[in-house]
């Protein structure tokens, strides 16, 4: 692994040039220490210099148009981002701000900074999320570790021998502990055992867990947590039991202050692409129960906004986000009464019969795109005419 040389940043910038040409929205990057590859090898872009990315930025915003957007690392500051992005005169989208109950002002000092940035006149948004965040996981893949820098020696392991062997090391959990003990940093996961849940085991003979925290069966057998969970993934059939993780996001007043802030973005969501960790698609309908209907922290007009005039705005997208006349009509009828979604639930229709989380909506009747009533009753209409298209038309 080594930072790219000038010819690779020249190829690349070239790409990105040939992307906004064909319609591109911009260009967006990822510093997050959680973002690796196979064996626990950090993803290319978190290994690019100063230079590389205020190339690349500058590439996106040759045309004078083009919107950068970064998941951060925890090294990574807004002034570092305003460096990269002089000269640009583009917007940037930081993500991923979620609230952490043991770094309280973490998030909020961040919001600070976007908007000293904008201020001095460098348009910067902060990604939100309307949701908790809640994973799930088995020791098998435990993607919430995967931040944590003394994590990286289990990641490199190429066979599940040579994984239990990194898991029982002594000193592999002493180094692991005192990171996570560290409250310094600000990552996915950051010791609170409490919010992790056993949520189903494969062996009838651990079916006592089942709904118990790390933290409570941790302190009825004498142990660390972290030593319960290592200790527990080691023993047969332990690598199977599946977890729930109730990790950032929680605290309802916090998040709410986050939500009402005027640099908050209100985007955050995989939209589902994680498949066996979380799903978060419908964190729009989540919006509109959760924080109009049941804890009225907005007006139904000002969250509509929030997901849909002011995303048109921020990302410069041409004739959306608005019903009036002359734009494009995509509309959604829904009944404020009963919008919401469904708890996730696992379905198991992947390659070779593996499960992935699933989110139902609720209260949803009508949804329209560019004018053409598409979906009617919990049914599309005519799923083989589809009249939906690529978006390739953004403003400066």
């Amino acid at each position: 692994t080594r930072k790219a040389n000038n010819d690779e940043i020249i190829e690349m910038a070239n790409i990105i040039k040939e992307g906004m040409i064909k319609g591109g929205l911009g260009f967006a990057t990822s510093t997050f220490e959680g973002h690796n590859g196979e064996n626990g090898v950090p993803m290319p872009s978190r290994l690019a210099d100063d230079e590389e990315m205020h190339s690349l930025i500058k590439a996106m915003s040759t045309f004078g148009r083009g919107v950068f957007m970064l998941t951060r690392g925890s090294k990574t500051s807004v002034k570092v981002i305003q460096e990269w992005m002089k000269g640009s005169n583009r917007p940037a989208v930081v993500a991923a701000l979620l609230h952490n109950p043991l770094s309280d002002n973490s998030t909020f000092d961040i919001l600070a900074d976007i908007t000293k940035a904008t201020e001095s006149g460098d348009e910067m948004w902060g990604q939100v999320s309307c949701r908790p965040l809640s994973m799930e996981f088995t020791m098998q893949s435990p993607y919430l570790f995967e931040g944590i820098s003394n994590w990286k020696p289990a990641m490199e392991c190429t066979n599940n021998e040579s994984y239990k062997e990194v898991l029982g090391n002594s000193n592999f959990r002493k180094n692991l502990l005192n990171e996570i003990e560290d409250d310094a940093q600000v990552r996915l996961f950051n010791g609170d055992w409490d919010k992790i849940i056993v949520r189903e085991v494969k062996s009838k003979k651990f079916i006592d867990l089942e709904g118990l925290s790390i933290k409570d069966i941790a302190e009825k057998n004498n142990v660390s947590p972290l030593d319960w969970l290592l200790d527990h993934s080691l023993t047969e059939d332990g690598m199977d039991t599946l977890f729930i993780a109730m990790l950032l996001n929680s605290d309802q007043k916090a998040v709410g202050k986050l939500l009402k802030h005027p640099r908050s973005n209100i985007t955050l969501s995989d939209a589902g692409a994680h498949l066996t960790f979380f799903n978060d698609a419908g964190y729009g309908l989540y919006m509109l129960e959760n924080w109009v209907r049941k804890n009225n922290l907005m007006s139904k007009e000002e969250a509509i906004y929030n997901l849909t005039g002011k995303q048109a705005d921020i990302y410069r997208i041409d004739q959306r986000g608005r019903l009036v006349p002359g734009q494009y009509a995509d509309m959604m009828l829904i009944d404020l009464d009963i919008v919401g979604v469904s708890e996730t639930y696992r379905v198991n229709d992947l390659p070779g019969g593996s499960s992935r989380l699933n989110i139902d909506g609720h209260g949803i009747h009508s949804v329209w795109i560019n004018g053409e009533n598409v979906f009617k009753n919990n049914t599309l209409i005519n799923p083989d005419k589809l009249p939906g298209r690529v978006l390739k038309g953004f403003h400066s």
